[in-house]
């Protein structure tokens, strides 16, 4: 089960475009194209470093949550809720598409019909042929995308200062989304505060746990309590079990969504073979 995470424990925004040049070499080439967007017809005046923000933010979400084709409208709805105009999923989502499509192909961890899906939707849009055209270039040049998108999330201080629904994050305190949500940071003092944090959350939070899975909760949470610091690693280092059951959850749960994306696919084919025939029943025997 994947963890149900607000932006800023996925994205922590960048506050300048150099930053998004040491990122990846690629961002400069982009960067380049976005600017020439400032001139006719497409006059886009936003500002570049929070374009490239909600670029990378919902890059990231795709590749955490790994979504299905029909949760599209949901991504784009979102960038246009964050940047305020009507045209800028198009802009946000032509960066994203070709940024993708620049990972290399063996370490491209999302479903390829969501990134079909983006295509259908956004291919003819005025922003598209710019970016495609930079993409194939840098396609024949043989460049990739290095950056892997992992979650960026705030620190320690931004914690302790925000209120986080860690019920509604954890997906009611589900275990599997509570190690997730504690190993966004590589920090073993961040881990610790965060496992408190939601250890903490569950005394004044309503649950649909009863009293023994909350108490199942407290007890693995305590393994980050006691996290050896001096050696940079839980003393319960070794693999469990549990952390086995983990690993094999994770993976039937992206084959199942691989599975649904097949399923859709094919009823989508079916459904065009199907008017297509009854198409040619209509004009006796002429292709529409």
């Amino acid at each position: 089960m994947t963890p149900i995470l607000p932006r800023q424990l996925l994205w922590k925004d960048l506050m300048m475009m150099d930053e998004f040049f040491h990122l990846d070499t690629i961002n400069e080439t982009f960067f380049e194209v976005f600017v020439s967007l400032r001139e006719e017809p497409f006059t886009v005046m936003t500002n570049e470093v929070m374009v490239f923000n909600e670029v990378y933010y919902q890059i990231t979400r795709m590749l955490f949550e790994y979504p299905m084709p029909s949760d599209l409208p949901k991504y784009v709805n979102d960038i246009k809720a964050n940047m305020g105009w009507n045209y800028s999923a198009e802009l946000v989502m032509s960066i994203a598409y070709f940024l993708i499509a620049l990972i290399d192909k063996h370490e491209r961890p999302l479903n390829k019909f969501f990134t079909k899906a983006i295509n259908e939707k956004f291919f003819g849009c005025l922003y598209w042929k710019p970016f495609k055209h930079r993409f194939e270039q840098l396609k024949k040049e043989k460049h990739h995308v290095k950056y892997r998108f992992h979650p960026r999330p705030y620190g320690l201080e931004w914690l302790k200062e925000h209120y986080i629904h860690w019920n509604d994050v954890t997906r009611n305190y589900d275990l599997l989304c509570i190690e997730k949500v504690i190993n966004l940071w590589s920090s073993v003092e961040v881990k610790r505060e965060v496992a408190r944090m939601i250890n903490d959350s569950i005394y004044y939070t309503p649950s649909l746990k009863n009293a023994a899975d909350l108490a199942h909760i407290r007890h693995f949470m305590e393994v980050y309590f006691i996290a050896d610091e001096s050696a940079d690693k839980w003393k319960y280092a070794e693999d469990s079990p549990w952390d086995e059951c983990n690993r094999l959850k994770s993976r039937v749960e992206e084959l199942d969504k691989e599975k649904i994306s097949f399923q859709q696919r094919i009823i989508e084919l079916e459904s065009e073979e199907k008017e297509k025939r009854s198409c040619k029943k209509v004009h006796f025997g002429t292709d529409c």
